[in-house]
This record gives C-alpha cells, sequence and structure tokens, in this order.
C-alpha cells in the first residue's frame, strides 16, 4: 500500500545533523505559498515516509471568512547531499462544502485507497470551528483512526490550528509504521495534530 502526498524524513538526528533538519525545515517554510489577502498558511506537514512535504492552508474571502481548505504537496525534495531534482507542485483546494460531507476532504492517499482525510465546518468570519483529521492506521484491516484540530482565528485576523492542549501547530509529522516484505502498511499518528490532554 502507498501513502501518498504527506511529505518529509525526520528520524531524531544527530547532534552534528540538527542544524541540517532546522535548514531543511524552514527551507520548506519559504518553499510554502506566502501570506497573502486570500491564502492564510496554517501548518507545513512531513512524513516519515520520503522527503516530499506538504502546506497546509487556507483560502479566504475579502472579509478573512475560510471559504476552502488548500493543500499544496511538494516532490521531489533532495535528502542532504542529493543533487536537487527539479520539483514538482500539486495544488489541490476543497471548498467548505466538500470539507463538511461526509465524504470530507482526501489530504493524502491513492484514488480508491484514502489515507487522511479532513472533516468538519469551517468557522464563519469570527471565533473557531473543530475539525476531525481521519487516518488510515491499518491498511491490512481497514482500521481507522481519528484526531481533533481547531481552526481559530488569531491576532491580527490571521487563522491557526489548535491540538487539544490548545497549542498553535504550524508543523505535522506523518509517523508511518512498516511491516517487513509489505513495507508501509499505515500511519501511526500525527504528530502535533494528535495531542492528548495531560490527566
Amino acid at each position: 500500500m502507498a501513502l501518498a502526498g504527506l511529505v518529509g524524513v525526520c528520524l531524531t538526528p544527530p547532534a552534528s545533523a540538527a542544524s541540517l533538519d532546522a535548514l531543511a525545515r524552514s527551507s520548506e517554510d519559504r518553499a510554502c505559498a506566502a501570506r497573502t489577502q486570500t491564502i492564510q498558511p496554517l501548518a507545513v506537514v512531513r512524513n516519515t515516509r520520503d522527503h516530499d512535504f506538504s502546506c497546509l492552508g487556507l483560502i479566504v474571502d475579502a472579509g478573512a471568512t475560510p471559504v476552502a481548505i488548500r493543500f499544496e504537496v511538494h516532490h521531489g525534495r533532495a535528502a542532504a547531499g542529493d543533487r536537487q531534482p527539479a520539483p514538482h507542485i500539486e495544488v489541490k483546494e476543497f471548498d467548505r462544502d466538500l470539507i463538511a460531507s461526509g465524504e470530507g476532504a482526501v489530504l493524502d492517499g491513492q484514488p480508491g485507497h484514502d489515507a487522511v482525510i479532513l472533516q468538519g465546518a469551517l468557522p464563519g468570519p469570527a471565533g473557531a470551528a473543530r475539525l476531525a483529521v481521519r487516518y488510515l492506521y491499518n491498511g491490512i484491516t481497514g482500521e481507522w483512526r481519528q484526531c481533533g484540530i481547531t481552526l481559530r482565528l488569531g491576532s491580527e485576523r490571521h487563522w491557526q490550528l489548535e491540538n487539544a492542549l490548545h497549542e498553535q501547530v504550524p508543523e505535522v509529522l506523518v509517523r508511518t509504521w512498516s511491516l517487513p516484505v509489505i513495507g508501509i502498511a499505515g500511519i501511526e499518528t500525527l504528530d502535533g495534530i494528535c495531542a492528548q490532554p495531560h490527566t
């Protein structure tokens, strides 16, 4: 099973590689579409599967009301020391009706094999909205898991994502898990989004 689309490698780097990892992350931030009157960046999305990364953003109207989710996938990022391939950028936009539907917005996966789905009602011009992010935990058994995320209007009328701990989420790491011979079998968790309240 291939989980296509959600982005970059993040292993715990040795101290000497930490600065390279930070540089790679900052270059990802710069590669994402800049904030404009109609586009508001929300988070950079990477994964433990490959070197691609994605930029999750929001399309807003003149009153800063969200009208769609924008998902910008950057394919072809080179590993440290590799020659840089020509990048390929794929942009997907999901309107509020699709996100609110039972189908939801498929952010990652192959046709017929969805892997990450965003669902919920986008908020109005002010306030917040709770959204659900469903992910395919086990592609063999078909088990899905879900985490909640809040889309909230912050300072300077900039929208942001918050997890269950009320922490802002500028970066998401999609942790996949594998089986010998089979390869990637599912998504273990979504770091940043899937945060559990302390008890």
